[in-house]
């Protein structure tokens, strides 16, 4: 069995029962009919669109076959490549590698750059003027010698009228009469750029704008118990660096900064006299208290949220083991950020003042998380435990001097 190819397919097959008959039989695909040759009868040949072949069947004429196939396949592919190159709307050129000079551009070319046809043909594109950024060009020339092709290189490209449009280039190259050549198509998407960048533009400003709403929101909780006055922007802090001594990404960082904030919204249910009582609080009160993680995950249900804001702040009481509130929940049951803000929760708590109680300290405050070692999630423990040993939550003690809580 013989295969020809060109352009990557498979055209023709020759077979022989023998080492030249006694018979012969070329096929070539796309074609209704074979033709079938016996040397003892040369005057047969039946089926054959191509007329008497001759007795001694010969690689010649089978090679013959062969490149009259391929012409009509190369006609057929120039056709097609000459179609596209006339209508796309891309900008499309074919340059010499040893001297830049440009041997075919499409109209797409003169849409995207403002020169002409005219202008640009026999003329070497380095010298035109259209690269808004040269080291951007000799990038593009590197990648190319390296791996033969690029795809999606984005740059920015000067019009003849003076302004810049992004663009997308892929190029490969190619050899045109035995001369390395590179065919490059240039897509503009200055407009899919733009539209990112104002969309990017919206999601920040959305993004500070629910941050302020958040720590608003916050300080409204706060502003009824001035003894608590800071807590949650402090639990915020001491969450979020724990959060990164766990490795956790930014965005899981900021999930649990923004619980944080807002964790104890659910006191705006509570009788301020209850919340700001010095002295201990009886069962009935405590049990009032407890009901502000429900009460604040019934605030923020109906805020949409990036991340489940409101389940967070519903379990921030709970605890590894299952012994805290409102439901008992065991280990993983809860969710990563509420595990975090439940150490980070207890370590600003009994660090600083509270009305019925002097601060007990960061030291009695550390001691609670290693002493309790089932009741907090072992990675989030272990993170604050090592953030305590290297002296990265001191901060916490100069916060409480500063709101007046020493």
């Amino acid at each position: 069995m013989f295969h020809h190819y060109g352009l990557g397919f498979a055209r023709s097959s020759l077979q022989f029962d023998g080492p030249w008959g006694p018979r012969t039989t070329v096929q070539l695909p796309g074609m209704e009919s074979m033709v079938h040759m016996d040397p003892r009868d040369a005057s047969q040949s039946r089926g054959s669109r191509f007329g008497g072949l001759p007795a001694e069947p010969t690689i010649s004429s089978a090679k013959d076959l062969i490149a009259g196939a391929d012409a009509d396949y190369a006609s057929i592919a120039e056709m097609k490549f000459a179609a596209a190159f006339a209508s796309s709307t891309d900008a499309i050129h074919i340059s010499r590698v040893c001297d830049g000079v440009l041997v075919e551009v499409n109209d797409g070319f003169h849409e995207l750059t403002g020169h002409s046809v005219s202008d640009v043909l026999d003329g070497r594109l380095f010298e035109i003027g259209i690269w808004e950024n040269h080291a951007d060009r000799s990038r593009l020339a590197d990648n190319l010698a390296a791996d033969g092709h690029v795809s999606g290189f984005e740059t920015a490209l000067r019009h003849k009228d003076g302004s810049a449009r992004t663009v997308s280039i892929s190029a490969r190259m190619i050899e045109l009469a035995g001369e390395p050549h590179i065919l490059a198509v240039t897509r503009d998407i200055s407009d899919h750029v733009r539209v990112e960048q104002e969309l990017a533009t919206s999601n920040a400003r959305l993004g500070r704008m629910i941050g302020d709403m958040t720590t608003t929101l916050g300080r409204i909780v706060e502003s009824r118990d001035p003894y608590t006055h800071g807590h949650q922007e402090r639990v915020a802090e001491i969450a979020s660096v724990i959060a990164r001594a766990m490795g956790l990404p930014e965005y899981c960082v900021e999930a649990v900064r923004m619980a944080a904030l807002v964790h104890d919204v659910g006191k705006l249910s509570v009788p301020s006299e209850i919340l700001s009582r010095p002295g201990k609080l009886s069962d009935v009160e405590f049990d009032l208290i407890r009901t502000h993680s429900d009460a604040g995950h019934s605030i923020l249900s109906g805020i949409d949220f990036d991340w489940p804001m409101a389940e967070i702040v519903r379990q921030h009481h709970e605890r590894h083991d299952g012994s805290g509130y409102p439901y008992g929940l065991v280990g993983e049951q809860i969710l990563l950020p509420a595990r975090i803000l439940a150490i980070a929760d207890v370590v600003e708590a009994m660090a600083s003042h509270r009305p019925y109680r002097p601060a007990l300290g960061l030291a009695a405050a550390i001691a609670e998380i290693e002493d309790q070692p089932a009741k907090y999630d072992p990675r989030a423990r272990d993170a604050c435990l090592r953030l305590h040993a290297d002296g990265d939550l001191d901060f916490i003690t100069a916060q409480r001097i500063q709101y007046g809580h020493a």
